[in-house]
């Protein structure tokens, strides 16, 4: 008796706990604790993307706006991402935000991660887009995100989340120079839509504030010179100094 009355509690409590809106790799934290999203801080705190340019998303309606701000490096796990992003879903109709990262824009693929409203309800997708495809189309993707906040006012999305472990090429540790991608599209049936970037950024550096790419300093001319002169050239101009020495002995 007291194994069906077991069952019956585990059956009647999997229907009333309200259904996750995403997948394992998603974890949502409590999105009563999301503040509105605005400015303060980019340049000096965080380094922030928008379109159109230097638009405030507080005053602008059209404003697409994002925030970053990049966590200390982990030993071989790259950095945490913590973004917000805020911006208007296109139309009335149930739609999404994202942002992308990828390491060219041409080729290779885009990481989206998406920030959509199904009328008053707020979802959250991470996608992925083949750079080559000009239509847009997203395929599904896992990536583990975690603290995902989110809330919809008619079509105004507002969202904060991190990206774990972020590495943009995997090629070098902690690599996070990376072009950013901002855009929207819709919601259909099966999920995000085909994907509309409104803005592509140059390769930015995510642990600088200002997105810029450290460049390496230009060695100086006798630097350069003495950089292509091999060991056996010193060995053979050090014989021949020798040898002048000793004839004019």
């Amino acid at each position: 008796m007291a194994q069906h009355l077991f069952l019956l509690v585990s059956v009647v409590t999997a229907w009333l706990v309200p259904s996750v809106l995403g997948t394992s790799h998603l974890m949502f934290g409590n999105s009563s604790e999301l503040m509105d999203i605005t400015r303060d801080g980019c340049g000096e705190t965080q380094l922030c993307v928008e379109v159109p340019a230097a638009c405030d998303p507080v005053v602008s309606g059209d404003c697409l706006f994002a925030s970053i701000v990049t966590g200390s490096p982990v030993v071989n796990n790259g950095r945490n991402l913590s973004i917000s992003l805020r911006g208007r879903s296109p139309g009335d109709s149930p739609g999404y935000i994202a942002i992308g990262f990828t390491a060219n824009a041409s080729v290779g693929s885009t990481m989206l991660f998406i920030c959509a409203q199904n009328g008053s309800q707020f979802r959250f997708f991470t996608r992925k887009q083949y750079n080559n495809d000009t239509g847009g189309s997203l395929s599904p993707t896992e990536r583990i995100v975690k603290n995902i906040l989110g809330k919809v006012n008619g079509s105004l999305i507002q969202c904060e989340f991190i990206v774990t472990d972020f590495n943009a090429t995997r090629l070098r540790e902690a690599d996070i120079t990376t072009v950013v991608k901002l855009g929207n599209g819709m919601l259909d049936g099966s999920g995000p839509g085909p994907f509309n970037a409104t803005r592509i950024t140059d390769p930015l550096n995510l642990s600088q504030v200002n997105g810029s790419i450290p460049r390496p300093t230009a060695a100086s001319p006798a630097t350069r010179v003495a950089a292509f002169i091999s060991p056996a050239c010193l060995l053979l101009w050090s014989s021949l100094s020798w040898s002048a020495a000793m004839f004019w002995m």
